[in-house]
This record gives structure tokens, sequence and C-alpha cells, in this order.
């Protein structure tokens, strides 16, 4: 059998309503091995929702870090060599936006914040180092900013940080 397994967690807010989403993807029991296909869902107090599969992101890209915005926005960052940065539609997963980015994600540790016109990623390698990288939406740079020696597993920024990412 098949399970769905959720990964990571963004808060949005849209309109006064706040939503819970997962990124979620389908794999094999007991914990996810051998990912076929990435899905967004929502949580709450009545249990998961599917809200869409997310196009294209299969097998071990079908593991994704995502974030939200308190404008109504939500982005994914997937996993693997062919790492990609996608804007997704939080009410059915299809791609708004999609950014091909020269950053190796493994399965080390990898996670992304969003501040003002910029993306923060952090990804970690095997030996428990950590680059950082800034990616500006509006004119598609990415710069590598720094390395870290430790691994890091986890990034964010409220939502009350300022929210015209790409805007």
């Amino acid at each position: 059998s098949i399970d769905l397994y959720a990964y990571s967690l963004a808060f949005m807010r849209e309109d006064d309503t706040d939503r819970l989403y997962l990124g979620s993807f389908y794999g094999d029991p007991p914990y996810g091995s051998n990912p076929t296909q990435s899905v967004l869902s929502t949580i709450d107090e009545n249990g998961i929702e599917i809200v869409g599969n997310i196009s294209g992101l299969t097998g071990l890209s079908a593991t994704t870090e995502i974030a939200g915005t308190n404008d109504g926005r939500l982005f994914v960052q997937s996993f693997g060599a062919d790492s990609q940065f996608l804007e997704v539609d939080p009410y059915n997963g299809s791609i708004k936006q999609q950014w091909d980015l020269d950053i190796s994600i493994s399965g080390y540790g990898f996670t992304f914040a969003l501040w003002d016109d910029d993306v923060w990623f952090f990804p970690s390698s095997a030996s428990g180092y950590t680059q950082l990288y800034r990616f500006n939406i509006q004119d598609g740079s990415v710069e590598l900013v720094r390395s870290f020696s430790e691994t890091m597993v986890g990034a964010a920024a409220p939502t009350c940080a300022p929210s015209n990412v790409g805007g």
C-alpha cells in the first residue's frame, strides 16, 4: 500500500483566514520510503484534506519544504540535484511560477525562509556543512552568501514579516 506522509508545515493568512498547509507526498510505509508524488494538503481540527498534486514533483523531488506569506502566497522548494523553487496555488496545488535554481538539495538537511524580496536557502551536505544562498525573485539572481559548519534543518520568518516577496 502507499500512504500519505507529511514532510513540512506552512502557515498562511489570506483575507483574515488562517490555514495550515502540509508539504506531503505519497510513499511506502512505514516511513515514506520511495516517494512517488508531491501533494499539497491542509490540516485542521477535522483532519487532513488533500488540496491537489504538485505537478512534476515525483520521486525524490516529491519531498518538499513549504512556506507561506501573510498576503496569501505559498512557496515550495523541491529536493534533489534538479531542485526547483515554485509558487503554487494554495487552492489546488497547481504551479503558478517556477524557477530552476542551480542549488543542489541533498537529503541531509534543507530549508528556506522568505524575507522581503529574497528567499534564503539553507542546503546542508553529508559532511555537516550548510551553504546559505540568497535568491532574489525580482531579478532571478542567486548568490552564495556564506557557509556554516552546522546542518540546518529548519528556518522560518514569521507571517508578520514583510510580505512583498517578488511583488
